[in-house]
């Protein structure tokens, strides 16, 4: 990866925990970077935007909570996170539901709605 003109390795940026915008995961997605080489450099931000799907996320280690933050909602379970995981990272019963999870599963997570706010965006806009 080339920034004016400086060669860096991917090691190099291990932990870097670079705070990027969309832009930059778009352009390093168009250089075919995969989406490992992006985790590995810190970017979140953009990565759905960039293309990269739930599943590349998923299988380069990205967290629940970091999904979230890059803009994932369906696919979250087929992509093998949790509902307890969804529901720790901050997702919402209705952003649960989108992802296929089930009014079962929202309630082994700890989600304490009953079945017909299951799915429904105006419940669980606080803490819960």
């Amino acid at each position: 990866c080339k920034f004016t003109g400086v060669a860096m390795r991917g090691s190099q940026w291990q932990g870097a925990a670079v705070r990027a915008s969309a832009s930059l995961a778009k352009a390093l997605k168009a250089l075919g970077y995969g989406c490992a080489d992006v985790k590995a450099i810190g970017i979140v931000e953009g990565l759905k935007d960039a293309g990269y799907t739930i599943q590349e996320a998923k299988a380069a280690g990205y967290t629940c909570a970091e999904a979230k933050a890059a803009g994932y909602v369906e696919g979250l379970k087929a992509a093998g996170y949790t509902c307890a995981e969804a529901r720790a990272a901050g997702y919402r019963p209705y952003q649960c539901a989108q992802a296929g999870y089930t009014y079962q599963e929202g309630q082994q997570a700890g989600f304490r709605y009953d079945q017909s706010a299951w799915g429904n965006p105006q419940v669980g806009s606080g803490f819960w």
